[in-house]
């Protein structure tokens, strides 16, 4: 029952959020719910990170240079260099872009081989949070009644679904 709640706390702040959009958010919907099969997969998967890492890269590797190929000839003027733009920060970023990305993916894979995927999601909801009130606090980022709404229905859906179910029964022994 606790878990139907929080799925309709949840759907309802997204709702609350969707609401103000022009349309259905879909792309939004598609990204979370692909990061988390994703996240379920790897779960499942007994491949050492590094390993799973390189498969990922292989796999991924020709979308990734399809899409450079896409940007370089229908949206940059001739001649022009689609990430490189011949300075040394273009450089910089272009070199550790790597690094960057792969550090905490690898970092990911080890740490979700050892923790329930019930913590490991939860945990997935800290950053989006942090990013809010850095935005608000830091950055004076406007924020709603509706998006306050938004934000208090999916905390709630999580404290129902995280929560202890209650007293533990006492043993017999």
């Amino acid at each position: 029952a606790r878990s139907w709640a929080a799925l309709g706390c949840a759907a309802a702040g997204v709702a609350v959020k969707a609401s103000l959009l022009d349309g259905f958010p879909w792309v939004a919907l598609i990204i979370g719910a692909s990061f988390a099969f994703y996240a379920l997969i790897r779960k499942r998967l007994a491949m050492d990170p590094f390993a799973a890492m390189v498969v990922e890269l292989l796999m991924i590797a020709p979308f990734a240079c399809a899409v450079i190929l896409w940007i370089t000839a229908t949206l940059k003027p001739a001649g022009a260099s689609v990430f490189l733009d011949g300075t040394a920060y273009g450089v910089m970023m272009a070199l550790t872009s790597g690094v960057v990305t792969s550090v905490p993916l690898v970092l990911f894979h080890i740490g979700n081989r050892y923790l329930p995927l019930s913590v490991a999601s939860f945990m997935f909801y800290i950053n989006p949070s942090l990013q809010l009130l850095l935005g608000l606090f830091m950055f004076a980022e406007p924020f709603t009644s509706v998006d306050m709404a938004a934000f208090a229905l999916i905390w709630l859906a999580l404290a129902l679904h995280f929560a202890p179910a209650g007293r533990p029964k006492p043993s017999n022994s």
